[in-house]
């Protein structure tokens, strides 16, 4: 699985998975994050 991850993603970028456990089912979740993406800049 991780072999196939690994193929998709480009160098730097980062990829979170979480995973809860629910009674007897699993809740994935993928959460891409570039590191080309820039925070917006907040002006005060």
């Amino acid at each position: 699985m991780f072999a196939e991850i690994s193929n998709l993603l480009k160098d730097e970028e980062m990829l979170r998975i979480n995973i809860m456990k629910t009674g007897d089912t699993l809740v994935v979740t993928v959460l891409p994050k570039s590191g080309e993406v820039k925070a917006p800049e907040w002006n005060s």
